[in-house]
């Protein structure tokens, strides 16, 4: 097993959060690529239509 020193940790460490950074980032750009945003729009309008047909 290699013995690692503080700074190789630190560093290892450093370099796996920027790349669970980075993964989130790309998750959250696919999420609005496909319409994420539009499903919650498209969901608001659909409540808002039911609301309307109830008040006839």
């Amino acid at each position: 097993m290699p013995n690692l020193g503080p700074m190789e940790l630190i560093m290892i460490v450093l370099v796996l959060a920027v790349l669970l950074a980075w993964i989130l980032l790309i998750v959250r750009v696919i999420r609005v690529a496909w319409g994420g945003e539009s499903a919650r729009q498209v969901q608001e309008l659909e409540a808002r239509v039911k609301e309307l047909e109830q008040k006839r």
